[in-house]
C-alpha cells in the first residue's frame, strides 16, 4: 500500500480531519477513546531511502493501530533529537528541552480535550528517553495512562524470525529498516545492491559510550544488510507488530473488545 492509499484508506482516524465539535464529542465521552501520538525523525537512513524514513514509518503504523482500536491519530511529531547523526548532510535535529516542551505541550492539549489514553508510537531512539520523561510527568500530574513503542525494537522482537539473523538487524537502514519502507512505499527505496556494511567490532560496547561521530563509523550512514530486505518481509513485519501492539495496547489501557473507545 502506498503513502497516498493509506492516507485515504483510514483517513476516519486523523485527529486533525476532525472538526472542534466532533473533538469535543468523543473527548467528553464517559471513556474518551485512545489517542495515538506517532513522532519520528529526518535523518541519515543510507543512501537507498528518504531522510523521513522514521516518519513515514511512524505515521503509517499509528494510523493501522488507530484503525484496528478504534482510536485516534495525533498529527506526526517529524523531527526528532538526532545531533548524534548531523555528520550526514540532511540530517534535521531539535533540542532536547524543545522537543520534550512541543511534545508535551501536544499531550497537555490532548489532556485539556478529555482524552485520558495516550500511546506513544515512537521509531527514533533519540526519542525514547525525552518521550519517557513526557509521559512521567504526565502519569504524575494528570493522572494519565501511557505506552510507548519503541519501533524498531519492539518490530524486531515480534518479527525477529522473519530476519536472517546477524548483529545489526535493527541496524540503522538495514534488512529490518529497509524491509518495512519497502512493505509501505516501495517507490521510495532505491537499489540496494552493494550496500550492505557492518562495522568490525561493536562501535558502542554494551556500559561503554564512545562520543564519534557517525559517519566515522558508517561512511554510508547503513549499519547491516539492506540487500537481505524485501517487501513480503516488510509486509508481515508490519502486521504482526501492527496485532501486537494492538493486543498489548488493549490490555494495558482496559480497552474492551479491542475497542480504542
Amino acid at each position: 500500500m502506498k503513502l497516498d492509499d493509506d492516507r485515504t484508506a483510514i483517513k476516519g482516524v486523523d485527529y486533525g480531519a476532525f472538526s472542534w465539535d466532533d473533538i469535543s464529542e468523543r473527548g467528553g465521552r464517559s471513556e474518551p477513546p485512545l489517542v495515538i501520538v506517532p513522532s519520528g525523525a529526518v535523518e541519515v537512513y543510507g543512501p537507498h531511502l528518504p531522510l523521513a524514513s522514521d516518519s513515514i514509518v511512524a505515521e503509517g503504523i499509528a494510523r493501522r493501530v488507530a484503525e484496528r482500536l478504534d482510536a485516534l491519530c495525533a498529527p506526526l511529531v517529524p523531527v526528532g533529537y538526532s545531533l548524534d547523526l548531523m555528520s550526514h548532510p540532511g540530517t534535521l535535529t531539535v533540542p532536547p528541552a524543545a522537543f520534550e516542551a512541543y511534545f508535551e505541550g501536544i499531550c497537555r492539549s490532548l489532556v485539556g480535550w478529555g482524552f485520558t489514553s495516550l500511546l506513544f508510537l515512537n521509531t527514533h531512539a533519540g526519542n525514547v528517553a525525552l518521550i519517557d520523561a513526557v509521559a512521567l510527568r504526565l502519569i504524575d500530574e494528570c493522572g494519565l495512562r501511557c505506552m510507548q513503542v519503541d519501533w524498531w525494537r519492539y518490530a524486531n522482537r515480534v518479527a525477529a524470525n522473519l530476519m536472517s539473523g546477524g548483529p545489526w538487524v535493527v541496524g540503522h537502514a538495514g534488512e529490518l529498516g529497509t524491509s518495512v519502507l519497502l512493505g509501505f512505499s516501495p517507490e521510495l527505496v532505491k537499489t540496494t545492491q552493494g550496500l550492505d556494511f557492518e562495522p568490525e567490532g561493536d562501535p558502542w560496547p554494551s556500559g561503554l559510550e564512545r562520543y564519534v561521530t557517525y559517519r566515522s563509523v558508517t561512511e554510508s550512514g547503513i549499519l547491516g544488510s539492506p540487500s537481505l530486505a524485501s517487501a513480503e518481509k516488510g509486509r508481515q513485519i508490519i502486521e504482526r507488530a501492527v496485532g501486537q501492539i494492538c493486543s498489548d495496547a488493549a490490555e494495558h489501557f482496559g480497552l474492551q473488545s479491542g475497542s480504542g473507545r
